[in-house]
C-alpha cells in the first residue's frame, strides 16, 4: 500500500509510493550509495537494498557514414550551405550505437565540463593509453584518420568540433590518429580542431592530444564502379562522381587540365551536363575527403579516377574566415586546408582543380 526509501534519492529520481518503481533522470552526481526501499501493507513490511551511482556520461555515440559538414550559411548559390548534403550530425551523450567516443580528452577529469588540461602523448603513448583504457567496461583504440576527421564540424571554429565534446583544446596542438602517412614510415596523420581540420603528417615522437574510440573500425576505403559514361559510382555512399576533371574530356581523361577559382568552380558544376544528368554540384569537404586513399600517395586516390597530385576545391567555406577562404583537398597525400576565394581581400585568389558530384 505504500513505499519508502532511505536515504533520499538523488535529485531527478523519484519512487512511486505504491508500486516502488524508481524512475526519472538524475540531475546531480552521486557516489555509490546504498538505498533501502521498504514496502508496507496490512501484513507488515519488507525491505530491500539497491546501490545507486550517478556519474557523468564519459562517452558519446555518433552515426557511421558521410555526415553533413556543419555549414548552414550560404555564401554563394550552389555551395555547401545551399545543399547541406549528408547524414545529420547526431551525437548522443551516453548512447550505445555507432561509434563510441571519449567525451573528454585524455588527461582531463571526467566531469560535466571535462575540467583540467588535456595531456600530450607520443604516438606510442597514445596507442597504449587507448588500448589500456577501460571506461564503461568496453575496449577502446586510437581512431583512424577517417574516423577522427568525422568529428570535425566545419560550421564552427575554435574549436571546430561539437560542443558536446566539452573543453576540447583550441590551441595549436593536434589529435593523433592511428593512420600512417603512405610511403613515409615515421609520420602519422593528425587533426587540428583549432579552426577546422588540417590533416598532415607528424613525427611519431611528437606530442599530441588523444580521444579514443570504441566500435568496429569503419572501412578505410570504399569500392567504386566505372559506369563507362564518364561517371564513377561510390558503392558505399551512393554518390556519383565525375570521372575526368574539366579539360580532360569525359571518358578517357585526356587533354589539358583546367584550373578554376572557387566561385567559377561552383558555377562549372552547377552548369555541367554529363551522363544525361544536370544536377551536378561541387562536393562539400566531407564528400571530397571521402575520395582520399590514405594508403596511397601521388595521387592519394583510387586509380579508377584520373587524378592529379594537386588541390581540388570543395564547396565548404572556412568557418573562421568564410568570406575569404574555402576548404580544399590536396591529393598528393590527402592533406586538407583552406585557400583564398576570388573575392579575398588579404590573399591572392587560388585556382584549383574541380571534380563534380551528384547523388544523395
Amino acid at each position: 500500500t505504500s513505499c519508502t526509501i532511505s536515504p533520499s534519492l538523488p535529485a531527478g529520481l523519484g519512487i512511486n509510493s505504491t508500486t516502488c518503481i524508481i524512475s526519472g533522470t538524475p540531475t546531480t552526481i552521486q557516489s555509490a550509495t546504498s538505498h533501502t526501499v521498504t514496502a508496507i501493507n496490512n501484513g507488515g513490511n519488507v525491505s530491500s537494498s539497491i546501490v545507486i551511482l550517478v556519474d557523468y556520461a564519459n562517452f558519446i555515440s555518433m552515426p557511421i557514414g558521410l555526415l553533413k559538414t556543419g555549414q548552414t550559411n550560404i555564401y554563394q548559390t550552389g555551395d555547401d550551405g545551399a545543399y547541406q548534403k549528408g547524414l545529420s550530425r547526431l551525437f548522443i551523450l551516453g548512447g550505445s550505437t555507432g561509434l563510441l567516443w571519449q567525451r573528454c580528452s585524455a588527461g582531463q577529469n571526467i566531469d560535466d565540463s571535462c575540467s583540467g588540461n588535456a595531456l600530450l602523448y607520443s604516438l606510442v603513448e597514445a596507442n597504449s593509453y587507448c588500448t589500456n583504457l577501460r571506461q564503461g567496461g568496453i575496449s577502446w583504440r586510437l581512431p583512424t584518420i577517417n574516423e577522427l576527421k568525422s568529428l570535425a564540424d566545419f560550421g564552427k571554429s575554435i574549436p571546430a568540433i561539437n560542443s558536446i565534446f566539452s573543453n576540447t583544446p583550441s590551441d595549436a596542438y593536434y589529435y593523433w590518429s592511428s593512420s600512417r602517412v603512405a610511403n613515409i614510415s615515421d609520420l602519422s596523420w593528425y587533426i587540428y580542431y583549432q579552426v577546422g581540420t588540417i590533416l598532415n603528417g607528424n613525427n611519431l615522437g611528437g606530442g599530441g592530444y588523444v580521444r579514443c574510440v570504441s566500435g568496429q573500425q569503419t572501412s578505410p576505403q570504399p569500392t567504386y564502379t566505372d559506369n563507362g559514361n564518364g561517371t564513377i559510382t561510390d558503392n558505399s555512399t551512393g554518390l556519383l562522381w565525375q570521372k575526368c576533371s574539366p579539360g580532360l574530356g569525359s571518358i578517357n581523361c585526356s587533354g589539358s587540365i583546367i584550373y578554376y577559382r572557387w566561385t567559377n568552380a561552383i558555377s562549372y558544376c552547377e552548369g555541367l551536363t554529363l551522363a544525361g544528368r544536370t544536377n551536378w554540384r561541387l562536393p562539400n569537404i566531407n564528400e571530397l575527403m571521402s575520395l582520399v586513399d590514405y594508403d596511397k600517395s601521388s595521387p592519394a586516390i583510387n586509380s579508377i579516377f584520373s587524378s592529379y597530385s594537386y588541390n581540388y576545391w570543395s564547396s565548404t567555406s572556412f568557418a573562421n574566415d568564410p568570406s575569404e577562404r574555402a576548404w580544399n583537398v590536396n591529393f598528393n597525400y590527402g592533406s586538407v586546408a583552406p585557400a583564398y576565394k576570388p573575392n579575398a581581400s588579404r590573399g591572392i585568389p587560388n585556382e584549383y582543380i574541380v571534380r563534380c558530384v551528384t547523388g544523395p
